[in-house]
């Protein structure tokens, strides 16, 4: 048995992750965090103060803890600090042998605002006697899915407006997307928890499309063609996106400015290939008993084999994106992880470089 403890494990990732892991016999779960949770999550929450590491080490060694696996979203040097004060504890925790760093998107290689902090883990961690790992699972499948499939994300739609049948698409609509399913995701790790050694990267990918595809998939999901534009690199460059009705829903939590910088950052990231991760490394494929969710299901939703089949089934008003969405009232918009100060220094620096070549960002999402 992996006696693992979570950090951010009320969170989106995290809590799928704890969910998993509670449900495996060959495992035993806990949550790192502040406070009590406030609803049930299946697990034993640990409340921590994370400025004090010896007291981390000692939660960590009183609970014979191996495993540390962070789903903070590195946002801001604030959680930086609190996920290098776990890392600092695990590696001299006695029990404590290996850490899965936080990412859950693409590779970050690059400089840019938000990038500095991510990587931050990661160098940490190459200075520790730790094995470690970070996961790479490219953009979630969960996102198309809502609400009918189950998922703890809240909607980030980029793209393709299934509701309203509209498409504002990256690049030329061919680049390869890696996509995966959260809950396939947390299911690997489960496996992953047993293997005798980790690479620093582990990919897990449960379907490669392009947009086009995935388009295509959706126009025969709601038979009849979309109005589609497509958004080439310059135009992302300037941080101009196709503004698609169902970004609007997100306005009141997530304003427009900061929103259509994330998504021309991201869909730079796809232009420029970073989304599509190499399926020969995926550690799924070591585990072919696992069948991951994938994009054909758009056609074979009752046979339930991937993520957006569901998406024949769902409630395709805006009203679904503000239900999922509600999770967050207005007075809680700074809190959610991507309305922080790094993305708020982004905007502003991506203007001020707006005649140069501007940045390309690593964002999760």
């Amino acid at each position: 048995m992996v006696n693992v403890a979570v950090l951010g494990g009320t969170g989106h990732v995290g809590k799928t992750i704890v969910e998993v892991l509670h449900e495996d016999p060959n495992h035993s779960v806990i949550v790192l965090s502040r406070k009590a949770a406030t609803t049930e999550i299946g697990a034993l929450l640990v409340a921590v103060d994370y400025t004090d590491v010896e007291a981390l080490k000692t939660v960590l060694e009183s609970h014979n803890i191996h495993t540390v696996i962070s789903c903070v979203g590195v946002h801001d040097q604030a959680i930086a600090d609190v996920q290098a004060a776990v890392i600092q504890a695990a590696e001299t925790s006695s029990t404590t042998k290996r850490f899965i760093s936080s990412n859950w998107a693409t590779p970050v290689e690059q400089i840019a605002p938000w990038t500095q902090l991510q990587r931050q883990g990661p160098d940490a961690l190459r200075q520790t006697n730790l094995e470690w790992t970070e996961i790479l699972t490219g953009y979630f499948l969960d996102y198309w899915g809502m609400p009918r499939i189950k998922s703890h994300m809240t909607s980030m739609l980029p793209a393709i407006d299934i509701a309203n049948k509209v498409a504002g698409i990256p690049g030329t609509g061919n680049e390869v997307i890696s996509f995966s399913y959260t809950f396939d995701v947390a299911k690997v790790i489960s496996r992953m928890l047993e293997l005798d050694t980790w690479e620093e990267a582990t990919y897990i990918i449960g379907d490669k499309l392009t947009w086009n595809e995935f388009l295509h998939l959706a126009e025969e999901v709601r038979g009849s063609k979309f109005d589609v534009q497509y958004d080439t690199d310059e135009k992302l460059s300037r941080f101009q996106i196709t503004e698609l009705p169902n970004h609007k829903a997100v306005y009141p939590f997530f304003p427009k400015e900061h929103l259509q910088f994330l998504y021309a950052v991201l869909g730079r990231l796809m232009i420029r290939g970073d989304f599509d991760l190499p399926i020969e490394k995926a550690l799924n494929r070591r585990f072919p008993d696992l069948k991951l969710l994938t994009g054909p299901a758009f056609r074979q939703p009752s046979k339930v084999a991937g993520a957006v089949g569901a998406i024949k089934y769902l409630d395709l008003g805006l009203s679904s994106q503000q239900r999922h969405l509600g999770v967050m009232s207005p007075g809680k918009a700074n809190e959610h992880p991507l309305m922080c100060d790094a993305l708020r220094k982004s905007v502003k620096w991506g203007k001020r470089r707006r005649n140069k070549d501007p940045p390309v960002i690593k964002a999760r999402i």
